[in-house]
């Protein structure tokens, strides 16, 4: 059961063949709890050039591959014929203890006037930091920071009173941080030390990268201002590696050490899918306040550059609020 909810994510991506569900969804049509609670009829009046401000609080679990560390258990050594002298380690890979951390994401949108079309800016922000499991053996710390800015536009498609279908596109970009303290002197090639030149086991990556992003979402209006959603896009952001990374050789008394640092020009892709359900209801004249709650996964392929490659994925949900007028 442990990545049973990361496989369902993986699977709405794929069946959306798209992933994002930022899109500005026009409210114009949830339906009244008035004298027919499953009607189609606006909440609020008609207007036009709407405006949306909205703000979300998100809860990820953020995990990536290719973060794992050897922990030897026992060795073995074997003398050849010759003298020369074979060891042999056997151990346990781990990943970090990926952990659960807070975020948000805010929004503004517009409606334009007497028209189908919208366009929205939404910034994301999460920060994670994930540890070893709790024992003595393994030393990993892994912290990243997330940043990625959406500009999007949007076009309505009313195919029936209780049902929208937004393709919309735009421009993605990202800075995307992460760290990795890897391991000691005993265990692995990445140390720690207090030298003030190298720190040793301290490795990190710096991505940015900008690129175009498409996607579609779906608005079914079930009744009584609710609506359930679900929505996806695909990205492609080309962009810039900073990768610095310490690796070392301990033999005997001896300790090799390799300080390397590569800048990598690559095209990152991006795929993210939501499901969800929203609740509008009218606060007075054409204002309109929009309750939203939905399960996300995101994920970046063949990001790890400080471990072995990997991809960098997300998977939570937000509890989003929002206000037009």
């Amino acid at each position: 059961m442990k990545y049973f909810i990361r496989k369902i994510f993986i699977f709405l991506t794929f069946s959306l063949m798209t992933s994002m569900g930022y899109a500005y969804e026009s409210y114009d049509n949830y339906s009244d709890c008035g004298e027919n609670c499953f009607s189609c009829e606006p909440v609020c009046c008609d207007s036009c050039g709407t405006l949306l401000l909205s703000a979300g609080l998100i809860y990820w679990r953020a995990f990536e591959n290719g973060l794992d560390t050897c922990i030897s258990s026992r060795s073995s050594n074997t003398v050849l014929d010759d003298g020369t002298v074979i060891s042999k380690m056997y151990g346990n890979s781990r990943d970090p203890d990926f952990e659960w951390n807070p975020g948000f994401r805010i929004g503004v949108g517009y409606e334009f006037a007497c028209s189908n079309w919208d366009a929205a800016v939404f910034w994301t922000h999460f920060n994670s930091t994930s540890h070893g499991h709790k024992n003595k053996e393994n030393h990993i710390r892994w912290n990243l920071d997330f940043d990625v800015v959406d500009v999007i536009g949007a076009y309505d498609f009313n195919f029936s009173p209780c049902f929208t279908l937004s393709p919309f596109g735009g421009i993605r970009g990202a800075i995307i941080d992460q760290k990795l303290h890897n391991g000691d002197f005993s265990d692995s090639p990445h140390f720690f030390t207090k030298n003030e030149d190298i720190e040793f086991g301290k490795n990190r990556e710096n991505f940015w990268g900008v690129g175009p992003l498409v996607g579609l979402e779906g608005d079914w209006n079930v009744g009584c201002g609710f609506s359930l959603y679900a929505n996806g896009s695909v990205s492609w952001l080309y962009g810039k590696f900073d990768v610095q990374f310490v690796n070392g050789d301990r033999s005997g008394d001896t300790l090799d050490i390799c300080n390397e640092r590569k800048n990598l020009n690559a095209i990152t892709t991006a795929l993210d899918a939501e499901i969800g359900i929203r609740w509008a209801t009218c606060l007075c004249n054409d204002m309109e306040f929009i309750l939203q709650f939905g399960l996300e996964h995101h994920q970046y392929f063949n990001f790890n550059r400080i471990g072995y490659c990997g991809d960098l994925s997300f998977d939570g949900f937000n509890l989003t609020a929002g206000i037009t007028f």
